[in-house]
């Protein structure tokens, strides 16, 4: 995957293992409602990856086809 999407990312618990263990070249981004819990994942994790966009899931902002899609059982 070269471009994946973190929904709901809190502080970062997630973003982390992504840092780990994705293809270094992947865009990783990370949305969350609160900014508070972005501001904390961006200090938890101390790099220059990932982005991060505060947004609500209900209204993604992004365009259709903007990250790799993940199928049930492709895991």
């Amino acid at each position: 995957m070269k471009s994946i999407l973190d929904v709901g990312s809190g502080a970062g618990q997630i973003a982390g293992h992504l840092l780990d263990f994705s293809d270094p070249e992947a865009r990783i981004t990370c949305m969350d409602i609160s900014q508070p819990m972005l501001r904390r994942a961006r200090q938890r994790l101390k790099s220059e990856r990932p982005d991060y966009v505060v947004a609500d899931v209900t209204s993604l902002p992004f365009a259709n086809d903007s990250f790799d899609e993940l199928r049930a059982g492709t895991c």
